[in-house]
């Protein structure tokens, strides 16, 4: 089986504000308060399109809370084949 190969990229906002974040603001409130609202913020990516291939892709996925099945991988990071 072929090891399945996704690919990461990390992107860090710096926001500066006069007040405390809220808690439960999404990425996108955030993101929209830079552009049109009382923050200033600065996107920073820190890692682009970093290939990250086989167990190691398996256990990205884990890490964000989703199954490696969503990107076509199973629990060892290969590639799942789906038969029409």
């Amino acid at each position: 089986m072929a090891k399945k190969t996704i690919y990461k990229t990390v992107i860090m906002l710096e926001v500066l504000s006069e007040e405390p974040i809220p808690d439960g603001m999404t990425l996108g409130d955030i993101d929209r308060e830079c552009e049109e609202g009382m923050y200033t913020g600065r996107n920073e990516t820190t890692v682009f399109n970093k290939p990250v291939k086989g167990k190691r892709a398996a256990e990205a996925v884990k890490r964000q809370g989703s199954d490696p099945s969503f990107l076509n991988m199973d629990e060892n990071g290969n590639e799942i084949e789906f038969e029409f």
